[in-house]
C-alpha cells in the first residue's frame, strides 16, 4: 500500500480529476438553519454508481500531491420542485457505528453545476484522524447524506428535520491512509530484574495500557524492582520481538538511541542502532517506572524511592518490632495544630508500642493517655505499654498536649479527594480507598474521573481535609503535607488508579 505522511496531506493541493468544485474548509455546517420548503420526498440520493470500497492512498497521487475527489452518490430532483435562485449543498456524515454516535462530518463539494455528491479525500481523512481513530487499519463506515436549499447565495435550509431525515444511508469499506506507523497493542520488557534470556520467553514484564486504541493513546507504562545488585538494564519489544530473541535474534528489540543513562531520550530497534544500546539506571533506586511513546519513540524512566516525606514530625512511634528505641517512626503532624499527629500502621496481636515527643527516650507514654478505640483494635495495658488486641490497619491520631494526652485509633480509611475523585470535594464512601488484609498490601483508590492533580486525605472531625493531606511524588514516595506548604503537584490520567504501600512508604499511579 502507498504510505502518505499525514502532515503533507494538509499541504496538498487540491488538483481534482473528477466531481470537480470547491470546498469549505471547516468540517461540517457550523449553523443550524431552518427547514427547506422542498420537502424529503422531493429528493433522491443514489450511491449504486459511488464506489463501495475507498482507500485513501487510491484517491491521492503520493508523488504529485493531486487529488481525486470521492464520489459518495449522485442527487436527483422532482422536476418543478426546485425553488427558483436555489441550489443545493450537501454534507456527508460518516461513522464506525450504525447509529451514527460517533459520527463525523464532512461538506461535500459545491453541487451549483453537478448532481454528483463527492468529498475531498484529504478531508475525510483529517475528519476521521482527528475525531474517530488514528489507527490505520482497514474498517467499515457507514454513511449518510443531509442536504441544504441555499438560495440567494447566502439563505441556508435543511431538506426535512434535523436528527430524523437523512439520504441513503449505506455502508462503505474504508481504509485510511497509511502514515508508516505501526504499533502493536502490547510490548514487554526485557532484562532489568530477571534474566535476560528467560523473561524473553516468559514475556511476564508485560507494560500496561490503557483501554483506548494504542494508535490514540501510544504511551505504555510499567513498574518494575531494580536489580538485585548493581545498575538495572533492560531493552523491550512485543512479542515477535520477544519470541525472536527468544531464538537468538535480539535485532527487534528497543534500545536507547542516545546516551543509556539519560532518564529521558529517543529509543530504536538494536538493527538501526548497531548495537545493544541497553537501558541502564544506576543502582540505589528501589523501584524503576518505564513509560513509552510508541508513536513518536520517546521514552522516560523514573527513579523510584521507598520511604517517606514527613515535614518537621512532632512525635515519634517506637515498640517490640522497632527494637524499643533502635528505631523511632516519624508521626506525621496535623496541620495549624500544634500537638496533633498522625499515622497508619498494621499492628500485630500482642505488638507492644508507645510515643514520644522526640526520637529519643523522654517524656515518653502509652496508656497514660486517653484512649479511645473506634476500630476493635482491643487495646490494653502492660507497664504503661499499649498491646494491640486485633492485628490490622489502624489509622492512629495523638494529641500530645501537656496533661491532656489523648490517642485516637481509627478504621484506616483513606480519601481521593478534589476534582479526581467520585465523591468530589467530600469524604464520601465513594471517595474510599480500599484497605487490605495483609501487612504487604497496598490500599487502593478508586479510578479517577478526570485529568487533573491528584489530591489524598484522611479525615478526623473538626479537621479540614488538606491540614491531613498527602500525595505521591515523582519519585514513587509517600509525601506528606504535615504542618508544610503545598506539595509539588502531581498530575494524574482519567481511569488510572492510586496505589498506596504503607509499609515500604511508596505509591504509584496506574
Amino acid at each position: 500500500m502507498k504510505k502518505i505522511s499525514i502532515y503533507m496531506m494538509a499541504l496538498l493541493s487540491m488538483g481534482l480529476m473528477a466531481c470537480n468544485g470547491d470546498y469549505d474548509p471547516e468540517v461540517g455546517p457550523q449553523s443550524n438553519p431552518q427547514e427547506s420548503i422542498l420537502k424529503v420526498s422531493d429528493i433522491t440520493v443514489n450511491s449504486a454508481k459511488a464506489p463501495q470500497a475507498v482507500s485513501i492512498a487510491d484517491f491521492i497521487n503520493a508523488q504529485t500531491g493531486t487529488q481525486t475527489s470521492i464520489h459518495i452518490g449522485d442527487v436527483s430532483v422532482k422536476e418543478g420542485a426546485m425553488p427558483t435562485n436555489t441550489i443545493l449543498k450537501a454534507c456527508v456524515e460518516f461513522s464506525l457505528k450504525e447509529d451514527f454516535s460517533d459520527k463525523i462530518s464532512v461538506d461535500a463539494a459545491s453541487l451549483a453545476d453537478t448532481t454528483a455528491i463527492c468529498v475531498a479525500p484529504d478531508d475525510l481523512q483529517k475528519a476521521y484522524f482527528d475525531k474517530i481513530t488514528h489507527n490505520p487499519k482497514k474498517t467499515d463506515l457507514y454513511v449518510r447524506t443531509v442536504l441544504y436549499t441555499v438560495t440567494a447565495g447566502s439563505s441556508e435550509a435543511r431538506i426535512g428535520q434535523p436528527d430524523v431525515d437523512y439520504f441513503d444511508t449505506h455502508k462503505i469499506s474504508f481504509t485510511p491512509a497509511d502514515t508508516g506507523l505501526k504499533i502493536s497493542d502490547a510490548y514487554y520488557l526485557v532484562g532489568g530484574p530477571k534474566d535476560w534470556n528467560a523473561s524473553a520467553a516468559s514475556k511476564e514484564m508485560k507494560f500496561e495500557h490503557s483501554d483506548i486504541d494504542v494508535y490514540d493513546d501510544p504511551v505504555f507504562t510499567i513498574t518494575v524492582p531494580a536489580a538485585a545488585s548493581g545498575d538495572t538494564e533492560f531493552a523491550f519489544g512485543d512479542a515477535e520481538a520477544l519470541d525472536a530473541a527468544a531464538k537468538g535474534d535480539w535485532s527487534k528489540v528497543f534500545g536507547v538511541a542516545e546516551k543509556s543513562t539519560d532518564l529521558t531520550g529517543k529509543f530504536d530497534t538494536r538493527k538501526n542502532l548497531g548495537g545493544n544500546n541497553p537501558f541502564s539506571v544506576p543502582a540505589g533506586c528501589n523501584d524503576i517506572k518505564v513509560s513509552i511513546n510508541m508513536a513518536d519513540h520517546t521514552y522516560e524512566i523514573t527513579p523510584l524511592y521507598a520511604g517517606a516525606i514527613v515535614p518537621d514530625p512532632i512525635l515519634y512511634l517506637t515498640g517490640d518490632h522497632y527494637g524499643w528505641g533502635a528505631t523511632w517512626v516519624p508521626l506525621v503532624p496535623i496541620h495549624s495544630q500544634p500537638t496533633m499527629s498522625w499515622i497508619i500502621k498494621y499492628l500485630h496481636k500482642g505488638e507492644e508500642f508507645k510515643f514520644a515527643p522526640q526520637p529519643n527516650w523522654g517524656n515518653d507514654f502509652g496508656t497514660s493517655a486517653t484512649i479511645t478505640d473506634n476500630a476493635g483494635m482491643n487495646p490494653s495495658d502492660n507497664g504503661g505499654n499499649i498491646v494491640t488486641g486485633n492485628a490490622g490497619w489502624y489509622l492512629i491520631k495523638v494529641d500530645n498536649t501537656p496533661g491532656a494526652r489523648t490517642i485516637e485509633f481509627h478504621k484506616a480509611n483513606i480519601y481521593l479527594f478534589g476534582n479526581t475523585s467520585p465523591a468530589g470535594w467530600s469524604a464520601t464512601p465513594e471517595g474510599l480507598f480500599t484497605i487490605p488484609e495483609t501487612e504487604n498490601g497496598q490500599f487502593v483508590s478508586p479510578a479517577f474521573i478526570a485529568d487533573d492533580e491528584v489530591r489524598i486525605c484522611v479525615k478526623f472531625d473538626g479537621i479540614d481535609w488538606w491540614q491531613t493531606e498527602f500525595i505521591v511524588n515523582a519519585k514513587g514516595q509517600l509525601d506528606f503535607r504535615g504542618a508544610g506548604g503545598d506539595q509539588a503537584r502531581v498530575k494524574v490520567t482519567k481511569g488510572k488508579k492510586t496505589y498506596l504501600n504503607f509499609t515500604t512508604l511508596s505509591g504509584s499511579y496506574k
